[in-house]
């Protein structure tokens, strides 16, 4: 498993021991054209929150851009950085957006909590929504331009839009749209206990969503191809 990979299970357990249903609401890589950038993580539900993680092999010359875009579209803002980017990351992140230490042992610290950022605008989060789902939620003609599904949408009340997105991210989280593979690892550790295996093989915009049906796997040993 690749740093990156082990990163995101390491964030979604540390969320999931607050929120139990979390595992059927995770999108991975979630590509967002109209902010210019690709959400690591989001975590769909009464606030969305989108998640940035900094792996020890990142550098964060984008980090910013990547957070302020983020908080204009998402209610919370979280970033997940290994230890060696904590001390410059602390003193240079916004105070709305949480902070999450990943160690080098797989263990999570929380440092800061999110609080619902001050940017964060619904008739932003609306621009993300793919055409298709757009003219979904308005109930219109799937051959409408681009340009009038938006000025749709943006006559709308700021309630409706939150609404939209939420329920955009919530259909997305649970899309199965990648092969969701759980096995038993028949090799032992040195105490000759099996381990459970999750495999999931996934389009690369869907990388690593969803990343099980069955919560019982976080407590086991996780291969993301």
């Amino acid at each position: 498993m690749n740093a990156e990979a082990e990163a995101k299970v390491a964030v979604l357990q540390h969320f999931d021991r607050r929120r139990r249903d979390l595992w059927t609401r995770v999108i991975s890589e979630l590509p967002l054209p109209a902010l210019g950038i690709r959400a690591d993580l989001i975590v769909s539900g009464r606030h969305p929150t989108a998640i940035e993680i900094k792996t020890e092999n990142d550098n964060l010359s984008r980090l910013a851009k990547q957070t302020t875009a983020l908080s204009h579209a998402f209610p919370l803002v979280y970033v997940a950085a290994s230890t060696n980017h904590i001390r410059k990351i602390s003193f240079e992140l916004n105070p709305d957006f949480g902070l999450i230490e990943l160690k080098s042992n797989g263990v999570t610290k929380s440092l800061r909590t999110a609080k619902i950022s001050r940017a964060y605008s619904p008739s932003v989060s609306v621009e993300v929504l793919p055409n298709l789902a757009l003219a979904n939620w308005l109930g219109v003609s799937r051959n409408l331009s681009r340009q009038r599904l938006l000025a749709a949408i943006r006559a709308a009340s700021k309630a409706d839009q939150a609404r939209a997105f939420r329920s955009y991210l919530s259909e997305r989280a649970s899309t199965q749209a990648f092969k969701n593979n759980i096995s038993e690892d028949k090799s032992s550790d040195r105490k000759n206990t099996p381990k459970r295996v999750l495999a999931i093989t996934c389009h690369p915009e869907t990388y690593g969503s969803n990343f099980g049906k069955v919560p019982a796997i976080i407590k086991g040993r996780f291969e993301i191809f």
